[in-house]
């Protein structure tokens, strides 16, 4: 609709005030995020070796297999890490925090073998809706990135309402995600 304002012609769109936070959850993306970087180049906490499998000779390191390949984390990387006295700061045992310690390299080799054999892929969770826009990239788990489809969605829908708009069928003000149900019961020492 074209409306006079003085000696200039303006253009006035009008459309809803009220957005359904659906229409906002359609608009969010999981991308293929396009960085070629390996994961333990920017990331930390992946500090390892791999070493030709016919040179391997060390048996203070627990190692991981991925093909002719040997992968083993530096016990310095492990204690850098903090876990065993994180643990034991909390209460633990030092069997126990030692137990936890191992889990984590194990959880970390396992991941480290897996991108060695099959690569990896990075993601990103984009949206943009009547010009508000929110993302996250750089995410290394589809399964994780869908998690976070509806927090950028959210994200979006607080910056609608921020000029005014209404959006309803918003989820409860918690969404716990489950990188954060995990992080709970990982911390929680008997």
């Amino acid at each position: 609709m074209l409306m006079r304002c003085e000696n200039v012609m303006v253009e006035v769109s009008t459309h809803s005030a009220i957005i359904d936070f659906a229409d906002i959850l359609d608009k969010t993306e999981i991308v293929p995020d396009e960085t070629q970087d390996a994961p333990w180049d920017n990331c930390d906490g992946f500090e390892h070796v791999a070493t030709p499998s016919g040179r391997f000779n060390d048996p203070s390191v627990q190692p991981g297999y991925a093909g002719n390949m040997v992968v083993t984390i530096p016990p310095a990387a492990i204690k850098q890490w903090g876990i065993y006295d994180y643990w034991r700061e909390r209460g633990a045992s030092k069997g126990v925090a030692r137990e936890k310690e191992r889990q984590e390299v194990a959880r970390t080799l396992a991941q480290l073998v897996d991108w060695y054999r099959n690569g990896w892929e990075w993601w990103g969770v984009k949206c943009n809706f009547n010009g508000c826009h929110d993302s996250l990239w750089g995410i290394d788990d589809y399964d994780y990135a869908n998690e976070i489809r509806e927090e950028i969605a959210g994200n979006v829908a607080y910056e609608l309402e921020k000029k005014g708009y209404t959006v309803t069928g918003k989820p409860g003000p918690v969404k716990r995600t489950r990188f954060s149900r995990l992080h709970e019961q990982d911390y929680q020492v008997a």
